[in-house]
Parts: structure tokens; sequence; C-alpha cells
């Protein structure tokens, strides 16, 4: 079978196969345990959480980020 033929057979793979797939793959690269990735994202998450509770986040409100950008991609 060749890359092509497993890519095409890949694609027409439903929603929920595709996602199977795609982290069953992600996992055989990255050799990083599941737990250590969940750990990682932990602490990112509380990064954020004390720079947002030491107010030294900037916000942007999400609806005239989106605005800005279609105007910008519609120039």
């Amino acid at each position: 079978m060749s890359k092509e033929q497993i890519i095409e057979g890949a694609l027409a793979l439903d929603e929920k196969d595709r996602e199977l797939l795609a982290e069953t793959l992600l996992l055989s690269i990255d050799h990083t345990p599941p737990e250590e990735i969940e750990r990682l994202w932990m602490e990112e998450i509380e990064k954020r959480l004390t720079n947002m509770h030491n107010g030294n986040t900037t916000y942007y409100d999400g609806d005239k980020v989106l605005s800005d950008l279609r105007a910008r991609l519609n120039q």
C-alpha cells in the first residue's frame, strides 16, 4: 500500500476515527507520556490564572478581534 493510498483511506474515515488515528500517530512520534502532557498543561493553566489574577494579562474582546481579522482579510 502506498503512502498516498494510506492518506486517501485515512481521509475517508469518519471524524471520530480520524481523530483516533491522528492521536495514535502523534503519540507514536512524541514519546512524552500522557500523564506528563497533562502535568505540563496544568502548569500552563496555573501560570495563566496567576497572571490573570495578578493583572499581568491583556484582555481583548473576542468579537472585536475576529471582526478586525475579517476586515484585514477582506482588504
